[in-house]
């Protein structure tokens, strides 16, 4: 029997089984098979969370069952046992038994058996094993329990010479201890695609990294045995009020309708975040590890359902736990760990109906110190794999985390370098999204664009084909747009000139149309999620108007009566909303300048008094221009330079509302 012969068939992958693979998931398979048919008994597949880990190794479970072979499944949690049995009856593979705590010895007759690591260590091993699946490796082979086992089936001081083969899996293969490495175990590497290629190529919702330095001092953390921040300290730093009450008001701040899982420092903590949520409206729920199976089940199914919408726990939810509907990740704790902030953040990245992304929302400095998760790393055998470099940096004047390479602040506009200037400014934010370098430039274009349609009068929607064509396969996040036009100027006046753009660029612009881009470029400017409750931009009564004489709801050629009662008559209406009487003052004195000039321009013989038609007031400015020597393009530019870029438009005579604009805009 050759080596590859112990674990493939003679038929395809696709011809063995019903399981549907992606192709990235084929590719891994017939690689591990490449290396056992070379001699190699041990090998570790990296294949993140998401990307069909279990499918994977299910399918080269179920070749070896076919081939008559018999295979050990190690689990590194009790709890994960039955989980992993029903996994495997799910995908068609029979003939399971399993080896926990409270349970016989597995059958003879067996051809799949699951064991919790912990029970194995007190039971006799199962004979007759050809292969040895370590789900979790970065965990379960570094178990001494572990290391007698691999050397007792391999029956040799050497792995090599193995009677028995080895999987080892993991979407996390680092160790924090320098003396811990791979290599002692493992023969090779088989890496599936990780996170930030899963996300470009669709399989995982785009990770969006937030957080900040400042609400708590972590540098006095001591190191403990096992290589992280001790528990004991890091449970004492954590669990102040103040910066509990911090992460709390983020949440409601940045995403407060998503659904979420909370991981906390110490039991007390969570129970703790668990009070502070639940006291703000946001039904929250803590798990531990002594939460009964039963009442843990249960929590699980009212997330699912939506009823409970934040689960807070310490490591419970880190390994073994599934729910594709969660759209934010809080990480309410520091580590040292890149394996397990990995595996938290990886909780919220799978793929869920109408889901495009997941909020990360670091409280702990962990992405500034160990970087992004969907950032490529190099995975080593060797002991002490190089150090990964810091991948951001903190801007010191809004302290939000960036890319280390990034020039300008995507948050407050702050300079790093001496280079080419750029004039976005973000309003002063605290606590920041984490951009890589190719994000930042995706962010300066688009927001360039943005601004660049607003200037020359064209409609904003154009701008997400733009990007789609420009960027494939990326996602356009509406918060990156915020403060495009205006650099987080909210004023008033800023306010009124970009609705009056709006209703220019769209005959047809509906209310709901108006007001989500109004909120785009004057919302909230950290993220403007759909809280109905916190929405802090409501459309303006007024936000359908283009010109004085509709604000006033007059007849442009209204006499000075006319003006003065369609004002007083709106006046009376609005005398708590602010950003409307601003339009009508505008309005109103924009219309006694109008008629002034009438008055004036009929005085001198240039305009008759008596204006029947506007096709009559067309001819008479016609004239006007011609008296004064004036081509179109010289009233283009008069109107231009009075009225705003967005305002440039061709002259025509039938454009009768531009020549009104004209006139009013002339010198009496």
């Amino acid at each position: 029997m050759t080596q590859l012969s112990l674990l493939t068939s003679k038929k395809s992958i696709n011809q063995q089984s019903k399981l549907l693979l992606r192709d990235y998931q084929k590719d891994v398979i017939n690689q591990i098979y490449h290396h056992y048919k070379a001699g190699i008994k041990s090998v570790m597949l990296v294949s993140p969370t998401g990307s069909g880990k279990t499918l994977t190794a299910t399918h080269i479970i179920r070749d070896a069952v076919s081939r008559g072979k018999r295979v050990l499944f190690i689990i590194h949690r009790e709890p994960l046992v039955n989980q992993t049995v029903s996994t495997l009856h799910n995908y068609g593979v029979e003939s399971v038994g399993y080896i926990k705590a409270g349970f016989p010895h597995a059958n003879d007759t067996d051809r799949v058996i699951v064991a919790s690591i912990q029970t194995l260590a007190r039971r006799d091993y199962p004979d007759n094993i050809d292969l040895v699946v370590f789900d979790e490796t970065h965990t379960t082979s570094f178990w001494k329990t572990a290391q007698k086992l691999i050397y007792y089936y391999t029956q040799s001081p050497v792995i090599h010479s193995s009677k028995a083969h080895f999987l080892h899996l993991t979407a996390t293969p680092f160790r924090l201890k320098s003396s811990e490495y791979f290599g002692n175990h493992i023969q090779a590497i088989v890496q599936a695609p990780h996170i930030g290629q899963l996300i470009r190529r669709g399989y995982l919702v785009s990770a969006r990294h937030f957080g900040y330095n400042g609400l708590t001092d972590f540098s006095k953390l001591e190191t403990g045995h096992d290589g992280d921040y001790k528990k004991s300290q890091v449970a004492v730093v954590c669990q102040q009020l103040e910066y509990n009450q911090s992460v709390v008001n983020k949440f409601l701040e940045i995403c407060p309708d998503r659904k979420a899982i909370c991981f906390a420092a110490s039991v007390q903590q969570s129970l703790l975040l668990t009070e502070l949520f639940n006291a703000e409206g946001i039904v929250t729920e803590h798990i531990q590890a002594e939460t009964p199976t039963e009442i843990r089940q249960e929590i699980f199914d009212r997330l699912k359902r939506g009823e409970t919408q934040i689960i807070s726990s310490v490591g419970t939810l880190t390994e073994g736990f599934d729910e594709p509907s969660i759209e934010a990740v809080i990480l309410a704790r520091p580590t040292q760990s890149l394996a397990l902030l990995i595996q938290m953040c990886g909780r919220g990245l799978r793929l869920y109906l109408n889901k495009k992304d997941c909020f990360l929302l670091d409280f702990g400095e962990n992405f500034k110190r160990l970087g992004r998760i969907d950032t490529k790393r190099k995975i080593t055998l060797c002991p002490r794999p190089p150090k990964i470099k810091e991948s951001t940096k903190e801007c010191p004047n809004c302290h939000a985390y960036i890319n280390i390479f990034s020039q300008v602040c995507p948050e407050c506009g702050f300079v790093f370098s001496t280079g080419e200037k750029d004039d976005e400014k973000f309003v002063e934010a605290v606590f920041g999204e984490l951009l890589d370098s190719e994000q930042m430039q995706q962010v300066k274009y688009i927001r360039s664009q943005r601004k660049s349609r607003f200037t020359k009068g064209l409609p904003p929607d154009p701008l997400w084909e733009l990007w789609d064509n420009k960027y494939p396969g990326k996602l356009l996040c509406n918060d990156w747009l915020y403060g495009a036009v205006f650099k987080g100027d909210n004023s008033h006046q800023a306010q009124e000139e970009f609705t009056k753009y709006l209703y220019e660029v769209s005959d047809k612009a509906k209310p709901n149309w108006i007001k989500f881009h109004l909120a785009l470029e004057f919302n909230n400017p950290n993220f403007r999620e759909e809280s109905k409750a916190r929405a802090s931009y409501s459309l303006p009564p007024s936000a359908a108007i283009r010109s004085w004489w509709q604000v006033l709801k007059i007849d442009p050629l209204s006499d000075f009566d006319a003006i003065q009662e369609g004002y007083r008559k709106l006046i009376r209406n609005c005398q708590d909303d602010e950003l409307f009487m601003l339009q009508l003052n505008k309005a109103y004195d924009q219309a006694m300048h109008f008629r002034k000039i009438v008055i004036n321009r009929a005085t001198n013989g240039l305009i008759k008094k008596e204006v029947i038609d506007y096709g009559e007031l067309i001819q008479q400015i016609n004239l006007e221009m011609k008296r004064l020597g004036w081509t179109k393009t010289m009233g283009q530019q008069y109107i231009i330079k009075t009225y705003g870029q967005h305002s440039r438009q061709l002259l025509s005579d039938e454009q009768l509302m531009e020549f009104i604009h004209y006139l009013s805009g002339i010198e009496t």
